[in-house]
């Protein structure tokens, strides 16, 4: 069992298959968060009046890599933005996630709109060397970092490098939850892709859920 004082997940599916992973758990608290650029105001928010020493963050990301297909569970050593400017998690809570966690650490990709297509995911992995994608890694580390906070990172495969993803961008709000309707109309206009994507998602929820146990200790204390 490693000891957080917060687990950060992004809103929505996510938050709740951790949430109800460790229900009931006397554990740390499990807080959903915006995803992209809206977290960083969101968690300047949560800090205040905050004494975090420790956080997790957990959520799905995609795959640039074709080495790491749908639910791989990755450990983040660092986060690049498009920027190409280069945030670290805690080296020391890396090695401590790496003790009960298959030791796949990867370079993450932070970009502030949904990577879609399969060569694009080509080009970031090639420019950047990055092995996976998300919305906000690169956006918590500069705010946590900055007050001292030591951060893990732990995230989970849910579209592979390979095959297009519907364009999801319109169904985000500027407050980084999903809009119902946008996300059904976006589904539906790439079915396959949405079936692939639906598919993949509910995967690599079950085993975030998993992963987020075996951090946590929560099987260990049942």
């Amino acid at each position: 069992m490693l000891n957080f004082d917060a687990v950060l997940v992004p809103q929505g599916a996510e938050y709740q298959a951790v949430a109800r992973a460790c229900q009931g758990y006397p554990g740390p608290s499990i807080i959903a968060v915006p995803a992209g650029a809206a977290l960083g105001p969101r968690l300047e928010t949560l800090l205040s009046g905050q004494s975090w020493q420790r956080l997790l963050i957990m959520g799905l990301c995609g795959s640039l890599d074709p080495r790491f297909g749908l639910g791989s569970v990755v450990i983040y050593q660092a986060c690049i933005g498009l920027d190409g400017q280069t945030e670290t998690c805690d080296p020391d809570l890396r090695l401590e996630l790496g003790r009960v966690l298959p030791n796949a650490e990867v370079l993450a990709l932070t970009s502030a709109r949904v990577v879609s297509l399969a060569r694009e995911k080509r080009q970031y992995h090639a420019q950047f060397g990055a092995q996976v994608v998300d919305m906000e890694g690169q956006v918590a580390l500069k705010v946590l970092t900055r007050h001292g906070i030591a951060v893990a990172m732990v995230r989970v495969v849910s579209d592979d490098s390979e095959h297009d993803l519907p364009d999801l961008n319109a169904a985000f709000t500027p407050q980084g939850g999903l809009q119902p309707l946008a996300l059904a109309q976006a589904l539906l206009k790439s079915p396959m892709a949405g079936l692939r994507l639906v598919h993949g998602s509910l995967q690599a929820l079950r085993v975030l859920a998993q992963t987020a146990r075996i951090i946590l200790g929560v099987e260990l204390s049942r």
